[in-house]
């Protein structure tokens, strides 16, 4: 073993010791590493021997180079899935309390790296850990992340050594933090244990950081630094422990901690003077209270139903297109990534969240204005924070003569984000995308124009004609990153003379097969000319109770003998649907008679209803009466559904839109002392998965055999809707609902999602619609494809700050 002289370390660096060990095991170099520490084992490996130099890393070329090694390492294991290192970085590299050591060898190569993040407010195992963080919630805490040591130094036990010389210096003399935490694989416990003395703070839980690899969080007191130090010599003299020669390494201690103070101001002059300056000028373009910085307010948009979201580095909150402009030109020039949203309600999918920590999250919601209303031709131009509950009310309260389509999300969704998503609704005009133009985009670096006839001046017809002349743009801007949608024009409905809706019931969960090969003819000729949106028996029922966990006693999925006792109880079918059947009187009644008819061979049928208004608000009226009587509260909630069903096919979103998202929560009494529409004050967990399948009776159940034993496999029932958006295709959206608190099963939830996806891609069925968790999947759209896209993507966004990675593969 040869030492390297202390004393003599470079300006911004220190030398270290150099010992040479060997293994014949081929795991990552960490684990190589740790074995060889347990084992004792030592050998004169030349490539291992090496003047290594340890340093905080104060430059942003070093600070990248670490990510990449890190990336690197996590890639080769199979920790993360993305080619890009930038999905390494996080919220907490834009503290500056957050340290990165980096080791490098003698040809000036980093080949060694943790991260020391120190936030009184977040630290990354809190994501898996947040019970066990809460309870240290009076300690002064640090975390010790992203440590990887590249392949080629498998076998130098010094590295690890090296690099937590600056955990001791950092976390325990400058810091004095009342507990460093790291996050181990199981396997790597004991080595923590015997070398560092850690503690055992977790049992084992899934981290989605590493792809649900199996984690133990660890804790390592003040307290223990102390004794070691002051202690007896026999702490200092355990032959495999860090500490064992701790006295001899002071000088050391002393040369890291001027180097880490030199670095950590560095970098704190680098990260709060250039971003309080940004920030200043963020400030002049819309106010200091449209500036949202407060680390709660940020974790706050980071919520998901997902496992787990993204913290964005800044909120800003523009009022007009001249504002966007302004905040797209500097986020250009000083190359901070930009995700905008318009109220951020993308549940299922991915909320408010980019894909990435540390962005400016744009949130449209001021922008709310309803800027022209044509009467005689339907049209309505509104702005991003425009939610489909305003415009409902703006139509209703002016007795215009017409209606919007609503999609059951709720009063206070977005139109254009959900358009600019793709959705759909529930009437005729339920295809969003198809009914719009005229949209207004702000590219990335700050130019404006508008899509179809808009790009004329004085032009007359931009709101009437989808497609203007030449190649049509409007669908480049959804569901893409390549610019900010500013304004956007819708086209209502006339409000029929005549509105009834049918409402159905099949008896079997196989009948669902020949009843969608019934009324397809129906939907193509146009009989039907609403979206009809039919669901599965758990999907309804989960609108009105959650899961029955006290007749399950805990076990997932539900006994299939329980779930017929309660749709039978409930008074459901095995599946329920809504069709909108709108005209004239004459036009309803012979669409009624052609539905009949066309359903008079179907056994499978066990109800249909027509209804209209008037019997609406008389079945809502008893039902009101009687639900307080025992003999009352299975027609009061089947009562509550048939008119929610109503209302949005006549272009009215329900209040209580969120009731399906709270399937699997537990706590009922916290359920009804929430009382709100937004499933994430539930802390509800949720993902939707969305396949479009030709509209086929063998195609739906081909899917439910697909899918179904993936979702109880991993314990959870299948909601499904199935949904006939246009002539020819279902959309089918499937939820899998979980319980956020338990981190076991929201891994188990990711877990089925990613399994469900693959099914499905690879079956042919693909997802009309991505959210942040599955954006790897489009890879699988051909390599032409993509690069189509990326070559857009570079001539309208050559920096790549528009929703890095939404939809559109990331580029270098």
């Amino acid at each position: 073993m040869r030492r390297l002289s202390s004393e003599t370390p470079s300006k911004s660096s220190i030398r270290g010791d150099t010992l040479d060990r060997s293994t014949k095991r081929k795991s990552s170099a960490v684990s190589s590493i740790i074995k060889k520490i347990e084992l004792d084992e030592y050998s004169n490996t030349s490539s291992e021997t090496d003047d290594f130099v340890y340093l905080a890393v104060a430059t942003g070329e070093d600070k990248i180079d670490c990510l990449k090694l890190v990336h690197d390492v996590y890639r080769a294991k199979n920790f993360v899935v993305d080619d890009n290192y930038k999905t390494i970085k996080s919220s907490y590299d834009e503290q500056p309390s957050t340290l990165i050591v980096a080791a490098k060898n003698s040809k000036n190569e980093i080949v060694a790296t943790l991260t020391i993040v120190s936030n009184e407010k977040y630290l990354p195992c809190y994501e898996v850990f947040k019970d066990e963080v809460n309870n240290l919630k009076n300690k002064k805490l640090a975390e010790i992340t992203r440590l990887a040591i590249t392949k080629d130094y498998r076998k130098s036990t010094e590295l690890l050594k090296g690099l937590f010389n600056f955990v001791y210096v950092y976390s325990y003399q400058l810091l004095e933090c009342d507990v460093t935490l790291i996050e181990v694989n199981p396997r790597h416990v004991q080595y923590y244990k015997r070398y560092l003395f850690f503690n055992i703070l977790s049992k084992e839980q899934n981290c989605s950081r590493v792809q649900n690899g199996p984690a133990i969080l660890l804790g390592l007191k003040l307290s223990t630094f102390q004794a070691v130090e002051n202690g007896p010599n026999k702490f200092k003299k355990l032959k495999r422990s860090f500490y064992c020669d701790i006295d001899e390494r002071k000088p050391l201690f002393s040369v890291i901690r001027e180097n880490i103070m030199k670095a950590t101001n560095n970098i704190a002059k680098t990260i709060e003077d250039i971003e309080i300056d940004t920030i200043q000028q963020f400030t002049k373009i819309v106010g200091a209270k449209n500036i949202k910085t407060e680390f709660l307010t940020r974790q706050e948009y980071g919520r998901s139903t997902l496992e787990s979201g993204t913290i964005p580095k800044i909120i800003i909150q523009p009022e007009n297109q001249k504002e966007i402009r302004k905040i797209l030109a500097l986020s250009n020039k000083i190359k901070w990534e930009v995700h905008p949203i318009s109220t951020g309600k993308n549940w299922g999918y991915s909320d408010a969240c980019a894909l990435n920590d540390g962005v400016i999250l744009l949130d449209l919601k001021r922008m709310n204005k309803i800027l022209s209303f044509d009467n005689e031709v339907g049209t309505i131009v509104v702005e991003p924070g425009v939610t489909q509950g305003q415009v409902a009310s703006f139509l209703e309260n002016n007795h215009h003569p017409f209606m919007m389509d609503a999609t059951g999300a709720g009063p206070d969704t977005s139109l254009i984000g959900n358009t600019a998503e793709r959705g759909f609704g529930h009437s005729p005009n339920g295809d969003r995308f198809a009914n719009s133009c005229g949209y207004e985009i702000v590219l990335a670096n700050g130019e404006v124009f508008q899509t179809g006839f808009g790009s004329f001046k004085n032009s007359e017809v931009t709101d009437i004609y989808k497609w203007g002349v030449g190649p049509s743009l409007d669908g480049l801007f959804t569901q893409s990153n390549l610019g900010v949608i500013t304004k956007m024009t819708f086209w209502l409905m006339p409000k029929p003379e005549c509105f009834k809706v049918a409402y159905f019931m099949l008896k079997k969960n196989s009948d669902i097969s020949a009843f969608i090969d019934h009324i397809r003819p129906l939907r193509m000729d146009g009989t039907l000319k609403s979206v009809i949106h039919i669901g599965n028996d758990l999907r309804i029922l989960s609108m009105s109770q959650s899961y029955p966990w006290e007749e399950m006693k805990g076990v997932t999925p539900m006994d299939p003998q329980l779930r017929e006792k309660l749709i039978e109880k409930s008074g459901l079918g095995a599946w329920s649907g809504t069709a909108g059947l709108y005209g004239s009187k004459e036009q309803v009644n012979a669409d009624i008679k052609r539905i009949k008819k066309a359903l008079k061979s179907f056994k499978g049928l066990k109800k249909m209803i027509f209804l209209g208004q008037n019997q609406i608000n008389l079945i809502s009226l008893i039902g009101q009466k009687i639900k307080n009587f025992s003999f009352g509260k299975k027609l009061h909630q089947m009562s509550h559904k048939i008119k929610m069903a109503f209302d949005l096919l006549k272009g009215q979103s329900p209040e209580t839109c969120v009731q399906g998202g709270l399937w699997r929560l537990k706590n009922q009494k916290d359920i009804v002392s929430v009382n709100s529409n937004n499933p994430l004050d539930y802390n509800a967990g949720f993902y939707w998965i969305s396949p479009i399948l030709p509209m086929k009776g063998s195609h739906v159940t081909a899917l439910q055999k697909l899918v179904e034993p993936i979702f109880n496999y991993y314990g959870f029932d299948l909601q499904q809707t199935l949904s006939m958006t246009n002539e020819r295709s279902l959309s089918s959206v499937m939820t899998i609902s979980y319980d956020k608190s338990n981190k076991r099963e929201a891994s188990k939830a990711r877990t089925c999602h990613d399994k469900v996806v693959d099914a499905l891609t690879n079956a042919g069925y693909i997802l009309y619609r991505a959210g942040n968790h599955t954006m790897k999947a489009l890879e699988n759209r051909g390599e032409s494809y993509n690069s189509v896209l990326v070559s857009i993507k570079k001539a309208l966004d050559p920096n790549n700050i528009l929703s890095p990675g939404k939809y559109i593969p990331l580029t270098d």
